[in-house]
């Protein structure tokens, strides 16, 4: 027989075998590093989301006028006599944090020193109020409620985009606007019942006269406009039917001539129209959302919170098919008040076939002159294919709010004439140039003024741009340029 051959097993050789370990041990490495930021990853996500939570029901804990339920009635929650708050908006952290501050900052020195506490206002009892979306509030709470004394209001959007029943809204309103569904947290000023009234601002906005008339308007039973209009009254459509004044008294100032015959009646907001948004020829105007002066209603936040979920915007007729868009903002606060107001409330009251003692006191509203109040020195006049260069407003003579002396602004709004912190010269010698360039020069000055009051002057004006126009706060031209206003710990 033939004898088993056995064959020896060749050994292997050593830098295989480590070569071989190495590559196992990498593997081992490499799942237990996946492993980890996986674990990371959804313990950091879960817990923020489980934070967000924690602040708003903290909010919501601690102030009792926080976001509504459906059920909630409207009921009138005891406030102090002509208590006002000046509200804010906060809905990310995208800004930097010195648009954030110094804006903050200015707007609330311009308000004291200028509006509220001036010496010819009587409404002395105020607070300031800041809505943050719970993403910017790790980037503003320290700003605004401990350096500033804002009061702090987390809230969420009224209104998750996946509630929204309507395809195009849903689908299309984050890209909106400035700040996409973030923008509606501006309707939180509606649920600040503790308040008699709400003045909301943007950042960008300098307040420069007492609203002391605004108010007493719309806290008192005032005079209102039958649909009988002065015989010189202009105004191509009647959005305007009801407003509120003595036509014998129009110190206020209102964007229209009065009317002739007055009844009695009660304001529930007041706000400006963003005319040159759309062309003349349309009948619903944009409201302008940088200033809104309004009685806190829970029943109207409601209403605007319905209707933005049933999302009834079409792509080229805007909200209920009527127009009311597009146009910047459209989806949002300047399309959707321009439609509550100016459309579904009115109708809904005529359909609904009921009297006032049913439905409650009909919204009635107040259009502002747009010269005086959140003036954005912008053109009056717009070329058009048809008809030319026509007025924004439809009139056949308007107004050139650019040419509006400065001493007759009550509020005014930096959106056409760019930020004051861009460190911007506008010195062309042109309508638009002039009154930019003299309103950055008063931004600047309540800036300096605020920076004597904390006693940071001479630390903190060392640019050498323009120096007497910027008083000391730019270096050069551009974003870049500006020098931040001092974070102070404890201003007084």
């Amino acid at each position: 027989m033939r004898k088993a051959v056995h064959k020896k097993k060749k050994k292997k050789q050593p830098h295989k075998i480590r070569i071989q370990f190495c590559l196992r041990f990498w593997i081992f490495l490499s799942t237990l590093a996946w492993l980890g930021m996986n674990f990371w990853f959804h313990h950091y996500h879960n817990t923020n989301n489980e934070r967000r939570v924690q602040l708003q029901r903290q909010e919501q804990k601690n102030d009792k006028t926080s976001i509504p339920n459906h059920d909630r009635q409207d009921t009138i929650i005891a406030a102090t006599p002509n208590k006002i708050a000046y509200a804010i908006s906060i809905s990310s952290c995208n800004t930097t944090t010195t648009t954030l501050f110094d804006g903050a900052a200015v707007l609330q020195h311009s308000i004291r020193t200028k509006a509220a506490a001036a010496s010819s206002s009587k409404y002395t009892n105020f607070d300031f109020v800041a809505l943050v979306h719970p993403d910017a509030v790790e980037c503003c709470r320290y700003d605004l409620e401990t350096l500033l004394g804002f009061r702090l209001l987390v809230r969420d959007v009224p209104v998750e985009v996946t509630e929204i029943r309507g395809d195009y809204l849903r689908n299309n309103i984050e890209h909106n606007g400035c700040c996409g569904e973030k923008e509606l947290l501006k309707l939180y000023s509606y649920t600040l019942t503790d308040y008699d009234l709400v003045v909301h601002l943007d950042l960008d906005v300098i307040v420069l006269q007492p609203l002391d008339s605004i108010f007493d308007l719309l806290l008192s039973s005032s005079s209102s406009p039958s649909s009988s209009w002065n015989d010189n009254h202009e105004k191509k459509n009647d959005l305007n039917t009801n407003i509120i004044i003595n036509p014998n008294n129009n110190t206020i100032g209102l964007q229209w001539p009065l009317p002739t015959t007055t009844t009695t009646t009660s304001i529930d907001a007041a706000f400006t129209l963003d005319y040159a948004m759309v062309p003349p020829i349309r009948k619903y105007k944009p409201v302008q959302g940088g200033l809104l002066i309004l009685k806190p209603s829970l029943a109207v936040f409601e209403a605007l919170v319905s209707i933005v979920r049933e999302g009834d915007f079409q792509q080229h007729k805007g909200w209920g098919g009527i127009r009311v868009g597009p146009f910047y903002g459209a989806m949002t606060i300047q399309g959707l008040l321009s439609y509550y107001y100016y459309y579904y409330r009115l109708n809904q009251n005529n359909n609904d076939n009921k009297t006032d003692t049913e439905t409650g006191t009909m919204m009635n509203i107040v259009e502002l002159n747009r010269c005086q109040y959140n003036n954005m020195a912008d053109a009056p006049r717009l070329q058009t294919l048809r008809r030319g260069l026509q007025c924004v407003t439809g009139e056949t003579n308007c107004e050139d709010c650019r040419e509006r002396p400065l001493d007759q602004i009550t509020s005014f709004h930096f959106t056409n004439c760019q930020k004051p912190w861009w460190c911007l010269s506008m010195n062309r010698n042109n309508a638009t140039k002039r009154i930019c360039r003299g309103m950055h020069h008063e931004w600047n000055r309540l800036r300096y003024e605020l920076e004597q009051e904390w006693n940071v002057t001479s630390l903190y004006r060392k640019g050498n741009f323009e120096s007497d126009h910027f008083y000391g706060h730019c270096r050069s031209r551009g974003q870049r340029g500006y020098i931040p206003l001092p974070k102070k710990k404890n201003p007084k």
